[in-house]
């Protein structure tokens, strides 16, 4: 059976959609409850599907292009370029970042054909062979001359019939991966709420008054990019250091030994609780023994304890919901709500005698190292569903 080599272009209608302003948003993206969806690459799915749910409809007459159903869209600028498509299956409006794809002639060419083609490894090496400027992006000239691998129709059919089948199973698997982490997530938190919710004799406390030091990080101007060194001497505790259930080793940086001392009542000891002031406010972690020295950046705080308390029962209060609660009923901010320092002294704590806050953190410490095992083991899942697809992918596309 013959196959050829054909460029997008010549296959199919390649366009871009709408640049949309403030203006124009005004105007037209009123919560409508009839008319077109209008699509941007926030709303592209990694699994292929669109995001409806936070979307917003507009109408007919707005003058925005149309893509109709059965069109295959590819994120054409920014981190999304090239890795997001999606194969859409009613008519939609988009944004100008998204490229969408329309075969020319149905009766030659399969737009799901297409869209599994624009997944396979082969039309990433192209696209990316074809990455221009800063933010990466493709032109649309540039994109309709990437090349298509194309069998006569009814093979096309078969393939996506394949694929089609073949994908569902590997979505199963992920699916079903991903129920057991959540219900092993409500476990945990149900049990987390059990073992926290206050009993006969204890002890209510605000977090200031079982402080022995707390503060804040340096306000922006004293530690910036000027102070920062590539020699690992003092490392910043960032937001994106404070994971969901722990330290999260990733976007590393330093300052210097004589800086940590125009700071250094930000700066941490291993072993410290450490509370971001947002994204999201209140999340705590301890301090781990990495590094030689730590400094707070400018958004978090943190919390050394006096005697008497253990630090694993007050990390694990200050996560749960009853301290999150607390928080959240103070925050500022509209986009990106945070709290502060003298917010987070505040707030109350009840705690048993140390015997009790210890057998507690050891038996949260247990069910968290099993939920973690198992979202190390969702996370090993998905990546292996992915290799699975592209290695499918490979077999037909080469």
């Amino acid at each position: 059976m013959m196959w050829e080599k054909k460029s997008l272009g010549v296959i199919a209608d390649v366009y871009n959609g709408n640049s949309i302003n403030a203006d124009y948003k005004k105007k037209h993206f009123l919560g409508l409850a009839e008319g077109l969806p209008f699509i941007a690459t926030k709303d592209v799915l990694s699994n292929g599907e669109i995001d409806y749910e936070n979307g917003v409809k507009v109408p007919l007459d707005a003058g925005l292009k149309i893509a109709p159903a059965d069109s295959v869209f590819v994120c054409a600028e920014g981190g999304s370029a090239g890795k997001k498509i999606a194969f859409v299956k009613e008519d939609v409006c988009f944004g100008n970042k998204l490229f969408c794809i329309l075969p020319k002639k149905k009766e030659l060419y399969s737009a799901k054909y297409i869209y599994y083609f624009c997944r396979s490894e082969l039309f990433r090496e192209q696209f990316f062979g074809e990455l221009t400027g800063l933010i990466g992006g493709v032109s649309a000239k540039k994109f309709r001359n990437i090349e298509c691998p194309i069998p006569p129709l009814p093979e096309q059919e078969r393939i996506v019939s394949l694929l089609d089948a073949e994908f569902a199973k590997i979505d199963a698997i992920k699916a079903n991966a991903e129920k057991q982490l959540q219900d092993a997530k409500a476990l945990f938190q149900s049990a987390l709420k059990d073992y926290l919710t206050p009993k006969e004799g204890w002890e209510e406390k605000t977090l200031g008054e079982i402080a022995a030091d707390s503060a804040d990080g340096p306000f922006g101007s004293n530690l910036k990019a000027v102070h920062y060194t590539t020699k690992p001497q003092v490392r910043i505790v960032q937001l994106s250091n404070i994971g969901e259930y722990g330290w999260k080793d990733e976007n590393i940086k330093y300052t210097t030994f004589e800086h940590l001392k125009a700071i250094s009542r930000s700066e941490v000891t291993p072993g410290d609780i450490v509370i971001a002031k947002m994204m999201p406010a209140g999340r705590a972690i301890i301090c781990p023994n990495y590094e030689k020295k730590y400094v707070l950046s400018s958004d978090a705080i943190k919390i050394k304890l006096i005697n008497g308390y253990n630090t694993k029962y007050i990390l694990h209060y200050i996560n749960s919901i009853f301290f999150n609660k607390q928080v959240l009923e103070n925050v500022s901010g509209s986009g990106r709500i945070r709290t502060s320092l003298t917010k987070l002294r505040s707030y109350k704590l009840y705690i048993p005698d140390f015997t009790t806050q210890t057998n507690i953190a050891n038996k949260v410490d247990y069910l968290l190292k099993i939920y973690l095992q198992l979202q190390s083991n969702f996370d090993t899942t998905v990546t292996l569903c992915n290799d699975l697809k592209q290695s499918i992918l490979k077999d037909i596309f080469g």
